[in-house]
């Protein structure tokens, strides 16, 4: 039987990190979407079981396999590319990144989903919901993997309560952004939002424990998530977005990430 598929055209709005220590592994880009989409699964409702149906498990194949094509805009994040830190939370993030390989161009790309109908209908509204609540791919904490779908997807999962996800995003008052680069899509201010902005409104509520969930420390994980200031295109308005989990004082965390953003609307 002939397998069905459907080709996805994206729009990169901030770099992707795909692509293995060098950013050009094929097979770590095409893993690197396929974990995204996992978890995205699990957050927007997906049972245990259908996620092992449709992404695969121990002993079995997953129900599709993903193509990409026209990935090729490979850039190095050199120094003078990074803002200069204000923190040393910001400096030791910002060493992370620092002359790594990311993917970035102004051209669409394609994400070919082959499988039977219903699964790749399944994958097809995972792109268009992490694409609209979240982002692809790793160091979204940091600020990449902001992405859209070029034509709009028909139908939008959002996050099951259960999940904890939060969600907030700003469009910057053009003003504000005055001294941002023209003729770009992105800025790289994300670490420094999420380190010089957002975290002393946090720890400001002096909950010490959630700080620690929420951006982590050596050897966990964070679960607070800042992109880049983004645009579809240059002329557009900047946007920022932030997203998360948090178990308990949604609505203080909320509170602070909108009273801390208010600097840039």
């Amino acid at each position: 039987m002939t397998p069905h598929y459907e080709d996805i055209n994206i729009r990169i709005l901030t770099p992707l990190w795909l692509g293995g220590v060098d950013g050009d592994s094929e097979v770590d880009r095409e893993s690197g979407v396929v974990g995204s989409l996992r978890f995205w699964a699990r957050v927007f409702g997906m049972s245990k079981d259908d996620i092992k149906k449709l992404f695969g498990d121990t002993g079995t194949r997953k129900q599709f396999r993903i193509e990409l094509h026209g990935l090729k805009g490979l850039v190095t994040l050199d120094t003078d590319d990074l803002p200069r830190p204000t923190s040393n939370e910001e400096r030791k993030e910002l060493v992370l990144i620092r002359d790594k390989k990311v993917l970035f161009q102004t051209e669409p790309f394609r994400i070919r989903i082959i499988g039977e109908a219903d699964p790749t209908g399944q994958i097809r509204n995972l792109l268009g919901s992490l694409a609209t609540y979240g982002g692809l791919g790793p160091k979204t904490q940091m600020g990449f993997g902001q992405i859209e779908l070029v034509s709009p997807p028909t139908s939008v999962w959002t996050p099951r309560p259960e999940s904890h996800h939060f969600r907030h995003e700003i469009t910057v008052n053009r003003e504000k952004a005055k001294n941002w680069p023209k003729d770009t899509i992105y800025v790289m201010e994300g670490v420094h939002i999420r380190n010089a902005v957002l975290r002393p409104a946090i720890r400001a509520l002096h909950l010490d424990e959630l700080e620690i969930h929420l951006f982590g420390k050596p050897g966990s994980t964070s679960r607070l998530h800042v992109s880049h200031p983004f645009r579809s295109r240059p002329g557009d308005d900047y946007r920022i977005r932030i997203w998360g989990e948090a178990r308990e004082e949604v609505g203080r965390i909320l509170g602070a990430i909108k009273g801390a953003l208010k600097q840039y609307e």
